[in-house]
């Protein structure tokens, strides 16, 4: 009788014990899918960091290919300047020569520009007969000093092209420069957020390495309790076995039989879910249970 009074007694405390086991339980679940949940934002996270870096990386090597292109064709201009330049000092020397060798004033152009005007001057106007004649003469002596000058046009002709051309190329190689500068700063811009990126994802991983511990963490304390809950189950059954509370056998096929409804039923959720069905509140019920099945046998 002494006994019996003794198992009521435990089975209350056993009750009890349960009682507070399970809402531990359940802390320490919702605690466990909590990290493991921020774990999996984080693992996210940095793939969508770790995406931008390829992208930018592809972004990158292009606009350094383009900074490589460019800055080809600016030296390629600037050294035609400099080859040009070198050939615009041999011809300014050589005019020079042969101006101080011919001892002439003034160069082709200027004496052709004279020469047209003074023909124009006769041809356009009355002048008296003394006027024409000075200017005839001066005509005279105007072309004869061109025909000294024959020598130096072509040079000064290949000066006037040289300095053309030096304007053309300058002008090609500073447009390709401006370019070059642009792409500079977009490389620049690239690398830093390169780096900024890095150091997110360093950082995240290094959070990421933290989530996952503390569910380790939260897991291993979970699976504790479990255990000590089954342990208090397993003994609240054989004392209330021992009490005749329940039978043995009348228990195992009431059991049974839950868990075969259970599966059919996780059968049937399972499959809403897969073909994206909508979910009623019993369906969430049972996939709940589902889930604390795997945590027990976890």
């Amino acid at each position: 009788m002494e006994g019996k009074k003794d198992n009521h007694k435990r089975l209350k405390s056993l009750k009890s014990e349960i009682s507070t086991i399970r809402k531990e339980l359940n802390k320490l679940n919702v605690e466990k899918e909590k990290w493991f949940a921020k774990k999996e934002d984080q693992k996210k996270e940095i793939a969508d960091f770790i995406k931008k870096i390829k992208e930018l990386k592809v972004s990158k090597d292009s606009v350094s290919t383009e900074i490589k292109e460019l800055k080809e064709k600016r030296d390629k201009y600037n050294k035609e300047v400099q080859d040009l330049i070198e050939s615009y000092k041999k011809l300014s020397k050589k005019k020079e020569e042969f101006l101080a060798k011919t001892k002439i004033a003034s160069n082709p152009d200027q004496i052709m520009d004279t020469i047209e005007k003074i023909e124009k001057k006769i041809e356009t106007e009355v002048l008296p007969f003394h006027k024409e004649q000075t200017l005839m003469k001066q005509l005279k002596s105007l072309k004869k000093a061109l025909a000294e000058t024959a020598g130096i046009k072509d040079v000064l002709d290949a000066i006037r092209g040289i300095s053309e051309q030096i304007t053309i190329a300058k002008d090609k190689a500073q447009r390709f420069h401006n370019k070059l500068r642009t792409g500079f700063v977009q490389n620049k811009d690239s690398y830093s957020e390169f780096m900024k990126l890095t150091k997110k994802i360093t950082k995240l991983k290094k959070e990421q390495e933290e989530s996952f511990g503390k569910f380790i963490n939260a897991k291993k304390e979970f699976a504790k309790v479990n255990n000590d809950l089954k342990e208090k189950l397993m003994e609240s059954k054989g004392i209330q076995e021992k009490l005749g509370i329940i039978k043995v056998g009348k228990q195992k096929a009431k059991k049974q039989k839950m868990t075969d409804e259970l599966k059919k039923k996780s059968e049937e959720v399972e499959e809403k879910i897969k073909t994206k069905k909508k979910l009623t509140t019993e369906d969430l019920l049972v996939f709940q249970k589902m889930e604390e099945e795997k945590d027990v046998h976890n």
